[in-house]
């Protein structure tokens, strides 16, 4: 949940927007799949990676390719990632937060019932809070 807003599938989040973000799996996550941190200004002094329930390691190449950009990566299971991003977030910190589509289910299977985000690929909420 982003900012009272169910959204279904992986997302890019800054302090004042969220991107949807095409990739289902940790194994997926390389270096092209974060694009975005080229164009956003101000780029972010941090990343963290949410990478589904476990926390997957990032090879020492994808971290590479992100401190020549000036970026510290992370990576942790989403849940922490979540809870470090709203931290930073409230200190201020210029921070940035790609997080896997977590796997929730009720009891039955079914995703929780809740509001879907608008339309478009933008969201530009005053400030992002992930829940």
């Amino acid at each position: 949940m982003i900012n009272h807003y169910w959204i279904s599938g992986s997302v890019i989040l800054f302090p004042s927007r969220f991107y949807m973000w095409n990739v289902a799996d940790a194994d997926e996550i390389k270096p092209h799949t974060l694009e975005v941190m080229n164009f956003v200004k101000p780029r972010p002094d941090y990343l963290i990676i949410g990478t589904g329930s476990n926390a997957v390691p990032l090879e020492f190449s994808f971290k590479e390719h992100f401190r020549r950009m000036g970026i510290t990566v992370d990576a942790c299971p989403s849940f922490e990632a979540c809870s470090t991003f709203n931290l930073c977030n409230e200190d201020g910190y210029n921070v940035a937060c790609a997080l896997l589509h977590p796997k929730i289910s009720d009891e039955s299977g079914n995703a929780p019932e809740g509001k879907s985000a608008p339309d478009n690929n933008e969201h530009k909420p005053s400030q992002t809070l992930i829940s």
